[in-house]
């Protein structure tokens, strides 16, 4: 089962995200989800700059999440 991490262990790893490259590093893993609880694991992906990655459902999701 997945454990979902709580805002403030959320807000703990901050200050190491930002520390990230900002215009360089390795991609390991392309994971998308076509449906709610199904996974994918991709050898290539195509980002588009409105959907995201194509054929992931997060935009579907979070829509119906906020309305």
């Amino acid at each position: 089962m997945i454990r979902h991490l709580s805002k403030e262990e959320l807000e703990a790893g901050l200050d190491e995200i930002r520390r990230s490259p900002k215009d360089s590093g390795v991609l390991n893993l392309i994971v998308r989800r076509p449906e709610i609880e199904q996974r994918e694991v991709l050898d290539v992906g195509r980002l588009d700059l409105a959907e995201g990655l194509m054929g992931d459902n997060w935009k579907k999701v979070h829509l119906f999440a906020f309305n």
